[in-house]
């Protein structure tokens, strides 16, 4: 689950697999992110953010580095 902080990142709550959730991890973006994706950006098998930036218009790429 992620959610826009409305500045210059995402925070991100992981699952524990128990139905609850971690607590936040905020990772930079640009400036005002807008909207999120995810998918497999790089094709390991994990999911990855992509993130709409609206001040900047540019989109910042988070990837999975997760084990």
């Amino acid at each position: 689950m992620a959610t826009l902080t409305g500045s210059s990142g995402v925070n991100v709550f992981l699952g524990q697999g128990d139905g609850t959730f971690s607590a936040a991890v905020t990772l930079p973006t640009n400036n005002r992110p807008l909207t999120i994706s995810v998918g497999d950006l790089n094709n390991d098998g994990k999911p990855d953010l992509a993130v709409a930036n609206y001040n900047s218009d540019n989109i910042s790429v988070i990837l999975n580095t997760s084990q």
